[in-house]
């Protein structure tokens, strides 16, 4: 469809979006196509559309194409609070448009619900975050893997692990790796098993200590305990020492706390 042809669409478009008899599947199609050709003509329409809990999410990814701030921020705003919905379907809805969105207040808004003294509002924001993803919610989340409520602690762990196979931002992980050895023996090791299997297996070594530890000049000849490992590094050196091994290939050293036996 030419320029020409798509603008002279528009009109048409919005009055079908404003009809009240069309159905809404008609209408949902009227805010995809005004999506399409990106006319702000459309921009307050759609807002109007927005409204509508039946034709939201597709006034919400129309504007998001025509990229009009003051649509942007109302449909930010809007689909925040629609985080704390207790639908499900709604609640997912709306942090996939936020995704899209690349909202900044949303990520800030759900650091402050992990804190939140009710249950469920924790355990619906770490959800959120399995959704959006950023490394702005690394400290906060590693938190909440000791939180009270389970589903809450579990969620932070699915955030978590999706953090680590997709962020940049290696180093600040990494760092969270002798914190993260300490909730082994509590409550919240399964979950934080879980992120120290993806971290480790992101960054190609076993532990921040050990991978940060200058190499020694040559191999100790008589290791006082426990066997010793060599490990490939990234940058394909081998790190070498007397290195414990305990669950899930962790990698410990002697002066510090281990896992218990399972």
């Amino acid at each position: 469809m030419s320029k020409v042809s798509s603008e002279k669409a528009v009109e048409p478009l919005i009055e079908a979006l404003k009809d009240p008899d069309y159905d809404v599947q008609s209408k949902a199609k009227a805010a995809e196509a005004l999506g399409k050709i990106g006319s702000d003509k459309a921009v307050q329409p759609l807002i109007e559309a927005f409204q509508d809990p039946n034709l939201r999410r597709q006034a919400s990814e129309a504007l998001i194409k025509i990229g009009n701030v003051m649509a942007s921020e109302l449909i930010s705003n809007t689909l925040i609070a629609r985080l704390k919905d207790p639908n499900i379907k709604l609640r997912n809805e709306a942090a996939e448009a936020l995704v899209k969105i690349g909202s900044k207040k949303a990520v800030e808004s759900l650091i402050l619900d992990l804190k939140d003294p009710t249950d469920h509002v924790r355990r619906q924001a770490a959800e959120s975050l399995v959704t959006i993803v950023s490394d702005k919610a690394i400290e906060s989340l590693i938190l909440t893997l000791e939180d009270s409520n389970v589903y809450t602690s579990i969620f932070a762990a699915k955030a978590l692990d999706k953090i680590a196979k997709v962020t940049c931002n290696l180093p600040t992980l990494a760092q969270q790796l002798p914190h993260l050895l300490t909730l082994i023996p509590t409550e919240s090791s399964q979950q934080a098993l879980s992120v120290i299997t993806v971290i480790q297996a992101r960054c190609k070594y076993y532990n921040y200590n050990i991978a940060q530890t200058p190499l020694p000049p040559e191999n100790n000849p008589n290791p006082t305990t426990g066997n010793t490992f060599i490990f490939n590094d990234k940058v394909g050196q081998v790190v070498a020492g007397n290195l414990t091994v305990q669950r899930d290939n962790i990698a410990t050293q002697n002066n510090q706390k281990t896992a218990p036996e399972s």
